[in-house]
C-alpha cells in the first residue's frame, strides 16, 4: 500500500515557505530509443528560471540524432502551477528545428498543456510547421522517345504514318512537414511499495498528422513506463525505461526507450524531502520530439520534340507495296465488279492493289483476283508493314462488310469452278462467300497454278452440290488458308480444305471447318504436301477429319482440335507420310 503522503497535496505549511527558498533545481537527461527500423539518441536540459511557492517557470532544451542522419533541436519553456487538490497544471511551448534524413531543414512551433495528478495524467500537444514546409529535389532525369504508328489512307494512297515524340522524364523527391496533434491519458499503477522508490505508469492515446498532397499519419498509441527514483541510492538520479506501441499506415511499430536523469547541483532547502506533488514539478515535458515529415516521388514527362514520318505500306500477306486502294460499292452490280477489279490492277502496275467491297453483291461468274491484288470486305483489318522501318499496324478497311454470292466459272484447266479465283500472290480476306450453284464441282475459293496466294478471315458457305468445296489449292505452291470459317452443305464428296495435284508447302492454320455429310472431309491432301496447324475440325458423324492420299503432312502440324461423334479421324491411301497432332485426340500418323 502506498503511503498517504505520496498522494496528498502539499500542506499549507510546505507551500507557504519563504518564496526565496529554491526547491527545484536543474537536471540533465540522456537517453535513446530504438524500434521501427530507427535508433535515436537524445539529450535534455531542464532549468528552472523562476519559482514561487506554488509555481515554476522553466527552460527546456533538447537535442536528438538518429541512424538516418536526421538531427533535431527543441528550444522552449513552460510554466507549472500546483493546486491545493494535488494536481499540477502546466503549459509550454517550443521552437523546433530539424534536418531530415534527406538533408532538408524544417521549422515548427509546438504548444502543449498538461494536468499531472496523483494517479492520473493528461497531456495534449499541437504541432504547427513554420516557414518553408516543402522541399522538392530532382533525383533523376531520363530522355527518351515514344513512337506511335497508324495506317493512313490519303485518297487512294495507303501509307504508314509514325509520330515520334522526344520526351524528358524527371523524377522529383517531395518532402513536406506535417501539422498535427497528439494526446494521451496515463494512470499510475499501484504495483510497488512506496519504499521501493519505483513508479509504473500506463498511457493510452492517439495522434494525427497531415499535409497537402500527403497521406495522413494517424493512429492509436500506448506505452508503459517504469521509473526508478534515487537510482543506485543517489538522490535526485532517475532511471526510466519503457516500451511504446503505435499503429498507422506504416503498420505496427514497437519502440523501446531508456533515460537517465542527473541533477545539476542540490536545491537550497531546509533538509526537507520534496512531496510527490513537488517532485512532479520537475517531470520532463512529454511530446513528440520529431518534426513529422513525409515524402513521395513525383514523375513528370515533358514532350521536347515531335517528328512525323510517312512510308509506303507493305501487305504482309504477299510482301508487295500497296500502290492504291479502291472502295467498290455493291450498287455497281455483279456484271461490273470484275472490270473494277481489273482496272485497279492496271493502276497498280507491278505493285499490289487493294479492292474493298462494301455490301452484298451477286456475281454470276467467278471473280478473278489478279496477281498481287487483294480483295477485302469492308471493316476487315489488313496487317501492313512499313517499307522503311518495318513497323507493323492494322489497316481497317472502311465501309460495310462485303459479301459475294455466285456460281463461279473454272479457270482454264482447273478442276473446279471458283467463286473466287486467286492468282500469284493474290489475297482475299474478310469476305462472306456463298457458292450458289447446284452444278457438280464448285469451290468457293480456288487457287490454280498460283504461288503465294492467301485466303484469310473469310466466312465460307459451300454450294448445295456434290464436290462443292471450301478452299482448294490446285497445283499451287506456298498457299495459305488462315482463320477462315468454312461450313459445307450436306452433299457428299465435299471437302473443307483441299490441297491437290502436286501442290506444295500449303499452310492450313486456325481455320474452323464443319462438314454435314458422312462422305465428306474437313481436310484432304492429295498428291501434295501441307502443314495443318491449330485448326478446329468438325467432321459430320461418320465423316472424315483428315484424309491423305499420296500426301505428305509437313512437320509441326500441331495444336489441332476435333469435335464430333463416330467420325473417322485419320484415313489414308497410297503412299503417305507425316504426323498431325491434336489437343484432344490421338495423333494421326500417316
Amino acid at each position: 500500500m502506498l503511503a498517504t503522503a505520496a498522494v496528498a497535496p502539499a500542506s499549507a505549511q510546505d507551500l507557504n515557505r519563504d518564496n526565496l527558498e529554491r526547491r527545484w533545481g536543474p537536471w540533465i537527461e540522456f537517453g535513446g530509443r530504438t524500434g521501427a527500423g530507427r535508433t535515436l539518441g537524445e539529450g535534455n536540459i531542464f532549468v528552472p528560471v523562476w519559482q514561487g511557492t506554488h509555481s515554476l517557470g522553466f527552460v527546456d532544451i533538447r537535442g536528438s540524432f538518429d541512424n538516418r542522419s536526421a538531427v533535431e533541436g527543441n528550444f522552449g519553456g513552460g510554466f507549472r502551477h500546483m493546486l491545493d487538490n494535488g494536481w499540477n497544471l502546466g503549459v509550454y511551448g517550443h521552437y523546433d528545428l530539424r534536418r531530415s534524413a534527406l538533408g532538408n531543414t524544417f521549422h515548427q512551433a509546438t504548444v502543449g498543456v498538461e494536468a499531472l495528478g496523483p494517479w492520473v495524467d493528461f497531456r495534449a500537444n499541437a504541432y504547427i510547421p513554420l516557414g518553408q514546409t516543402e522541399y522538392r529535389t530532382v533525383t533523376g532525369a531520363f530522355a527518351g522517345a515514344t513512337t506511335t504508328s497508324q495506317a493512313v489512307l490519303t485518297g487512294t494512297s495507303l501509307g504508314i504514318q509514325s509520330v515520334t515524340m522526344g520526351t524528358l522524364t524527371t523524377t522529383t523527391s517531395v518532402e513536406r512537414a506535417m501539422a498535427g496533434f497528439d494526446a494521451e491519458v496515463g494512470v499510475r499503477l499501484p504495483v510497488f511499495p512506496e519504499s521501493w522508490k519505483l513508479d509504473a505508469k500506463a498511457f493510452a492515446g492517439g495522434y494525427h498528422f497531415s499535409a497537402p498532397g500527403m497521406g495522413n499519419i494517424s493512429g492509436p498509441r500506448a506505452r508503459l513506463e517504469l521509473t526508478s527514483n534515487d537510482f543506485a541510492g543517489l538522490p535526485g538520479v532517475k532511471l526510466s525505461g519503457g516500451v511504446t506501441w503505435q499503429n498507422d499506415v506504416r503498420g505496427d511499430q514497437w519502440i523501446a526507450s531508456a533515460r537517465l536523469r542527473i541533477p545539476l547541483g542540490a536545491p537550497q532547502r531546509s533538509g526537507r524531502e520534496l512531496t510527490r506533488q513537488e517532485e512532479r514539478m520537475l517531470d520532463p515535458v512529454f511530446r513528440d520530439v520529431d518534426i513529422v515529415s513525409d515524402g513521395r516521388t513525383e514523375t513528370a514527362t515533358q514532350v521536347t520534340s515531335v517528328t512525323t514520318q510517312t512510308e509506303d505500306a507493305i501487305n504482309t500477306w504477299n510482301n508487295l507495296r500497296i500502290a492504291s486502294v479502291l472502295n467498290v460499292d455493291a450498287g455497281i452490280g455483279g456484271a461490273n465488279v470484275q472490270s473494277f477489279v481489273d482496272n485497279e490492277q492496271a493502276v497498280a502496275g507491278a505493285d499490289g492493289s487493294v479492292v474493298v467491297l462494301n455490301g452484298e453483291l451477286i456475281h454470276a461468274d467467278g471473280l478473278n483476283v489478279n496477281a498481287g491484288q487483294t480483295l477485302l470486305g469492308g471493316g476487315t483489318a489488313l496487317r501492313v508493314r512499313g517499307a522503311t522501318t518495318g513497323v507493323e499496324v492494322d489497316y481497317v478497311a472502311s465501309g460495310a462488310a462485303g459479301s459475294l454470292q455466285g456460281t463461279g466459272t473454272p479457270p482454264a484447266g482447273a478442276s473446279f469452278t471458283g467463286l473466287i479465283n486467286l492468282g500469284d500472290r493474290s489475297v482475299v480476306g474478310g469476305m462472306t462467300l456463298r457458292q450458289a450453284g447446284a452444278g457438280v464441282g464448285g469451290a468457293v475459293i480456288q487457287a490454280y497454278q498460283s504461288t503465294g496466294s492467301t485466303a484469310f478471315g473469310n466466312r465460307i458457305y459451300g454450294g448445295d452440290a456434290i464436290f462443292s468445296h471450301g478452299i482448294v489449292f490446285d497445283n499451287s505452291t506456298n498457299g495459305v488458308a488462315s482463320a477462315n470459317t468454312i461450313t459445307l452443305s450436306n452433299q457428299h464428296s465435299t471437302i473443307g480444305l483441299l490441297a491437290q495435284n502436286s501442290s506444295t508447302n500449303i499452310l492450313f492454320t486456325q481455320n474452323d471447318v464443319a462438314t454435314a455429310n458422312d462422305v465428306s472431309a474437313t481436310v484432304y491432301v492429295y498428291n501434295s504436301s501441307a502443314r495443318v496447324v491449330n485448326n478446329t475440325l468438325r467432321p459430320w458423324q461418320s465423316g472424315y477429319a483428315l484424309v491423305a492420299s499420296d500426301a505428305t503432312y509437313l512437320p509441326n502440324s500441331d495444336g489441332n482440335t476435333i469435335f464430333g461423334t463416330t467420325y473417322v479421324q485419320c484415313y489414308y491411301g497410297g503412299i503417305s507420310s507425316g504426323t498431325v497432332r491434336f489437343t484432344n485426340a490421338p495423333d494421326c500418323n500417316f
